[in-house]
């Protein structure tokens, strides 16, 4: 077959332009064999121009298919290889996780989802189920460090428990409540802070260290000053919650022990909202009315260790707070 030299311009651009599609619709699975890829068919759109006779653009055309024949056969057994590759991966990863945090685990399904993928799916999938695996080993993460905090916490249920059974537990005839302010005493509060915790829960200890309650007392007495530490707790005992417990330490001091699954920061959050609160009492004193506002220097912290240590960081707390009052 014999073509005219007055096609030999138009018939280059056609065939320059398939070979630029061949380069932008290859398959990229491995960067140097494609860069090997890309830089034959530029050889051949060289050749083209330099001799853009109807044989050369035959011969460049049979090239050209030979080529890209050997180029698909290279990104098929690399593609097979990187399934093979990521199909391990994942069966190593199922097994390993289900080996450490149980069958039951949504990490171990979603993962034996992505084997099932692998065996069925075709290459352009590949990258988007190695997104899949890292993002399951995100969700996989989240769920260790929330079993590690489950365990701790029920290491430390457990230790207390441990603690609370080697010392006598006080009966409730050996902790009457408090005359000034009808609350449980220390001694009542150490036995709870001892008592195991529910799973599930954090234990917090709120004090609460009542302002100017010496100065109460210096100016209109000790009843005056019981019956301000007794509208404090009760106000306190509004606003906490059914399940929490409130005593009286010592002095002025009260202490809260809750148990909550929040966060330290979101249970300060609620007790600075507690705080922030108006409280006042109006007292019948020698035939006249006085107002006096209520106010405390409070602290919380979660129990993490041993009861002394609790027992230690609250008396740190009121000590700070001895330039105030005490009774």
């Amino acid at each position: 077959m014999r073509f005219s030299r007055g096609h030999d311009a138009p018939l280059t651009q056609v065939v320059s332009l398939l070979l630029e599609k061949l380069i932008s619709g290859a398959v990229i699975a491995d960067d140097d064999e494609y860069a090997a890829f890309r830089a034959d068919i530029n050889r051949m759109q060289g050749f083209v121009r330099q001799d853009p006779s109807p044989e050369k653009i035959v011969f460049t055309a049979g090239s050209a298919t030979l080529v890209m024949e050997a180029y698909n056969k290279s990104i098929t057994d690399t593609v097979r290889k990187e399934r093979r590759e990521l199909k391990n991966i994942v069966n190593m990863l199922t097994e390993t996780v289900a080996a450490i945090a149980g069958e039951n685990t949504k990490s171990v399904e979603r993962l034996r989802d992505i084997r099932s993928l692998l065996e069925s799916r075709g290459a352009a999938d590949l990258e988007a189920l190695k997104q899949q695996v890292g993002e399951c080993l995100r969700v996989f993460r989240e769920e260790t460090m929330r079993q590690r905090e489950e365990a701790e916490s029920e290491m430390m249920a457990l230790r207390r428990e441990i603690e609370l059974g080697a010392r006598p537990l006080a009966t409730p005839e050996l902790h009457p409540l408090d005359p000034a302010t009808n609350l449980p005493p220390k001694d009542a509060c150490v036995v709870a802070m001892h008592e195991p915790i529910p799973p599930g829960k954090r234990r917090y200890v709120v004090v609460m260290v009542v302002n100017r309650l010496q100065a109460i007392n210096a100016r209109f007495g000790y009843e005056v000053g019981s019956r301000v530490l007794r509208h404090f707790g009760e106000f306190i005992q509004q606003q906490l919650r059914p399940e929490d417990r409130l005593f009286r330490w010592r002095g002025p001091s009260l202490v809260a022990l809750l148990e909550s699954s929040e966060p330290l920061d979101q249970i300060r959050n609620r007790i600075r909202r507690i705080m922030e609160l108006r409280v006042e009492q109006t007292l019948d004193i020698e035939g006249r009315s006085v107002m006096i506002p209520v106010s405390a220097a409070w602290s919380a912290f979660q129990i993490i260790t041993t009861v002394a240590a609790a027992e230690k960081q609250i008396e740190i707390f009121t000590a700070s707070q001895s330039s105030h009052e005490y009774v």
